[in-house]
């Protein structure tokens, strides 16, 4: 396959036009999104911050090691753990509990120490 060559002149130029085709709006009229959702206040400090971290880490061991058998595997107990407490924003029943007992926080403490 030839290479293209582009001189420097040609390059500043094709760079401008796509610097000014991005500034081109669409012709459609914005509107504000607004939202009724209260905002959780955290504090400075959040005394379930350790607990939280802790299960951060032994939630990532967990996952590695059932996930690793037999191969390589790489996680993010960050995002486990934030997935996690979404889900268990919604939650009712086993799932809840089952959550719960995972983070040894629930509820408000919990989304403070996740937030944090």
């Amino acid at each position: 396959m030839k290479a293209i060559r582009m001189d420097r002149r040609s390059l500043l130029l094709l760079g401008s036009a796509g610097a000014l085709v991005s500034c081109v709006g669409s012709g459609t009229k914005t509107r504000l999104l607004a939202s009724n959702s209260e905002v959780l206040e955290l504090p400075i400090s959040t005394p379930a911050l350790a607990a939280a971290s802790f299960a951060s880490t032994a939630i990532g061991w967990k996952i590695l090691k059932v996930s690793s058998e037999g191969g390589n595997a790489v996680i993010s107990p960050s995002s486990l753990v934030s997935g996690l407490a979404l889900v268990a924003e919604g939650a009712t029943g086993v799932t809840k509990e089952t959550i719960d007992e995972l983070f040894t926080i629930s509820g408000d403490e919990r989304s403070a120490a996740i937030g944090a």
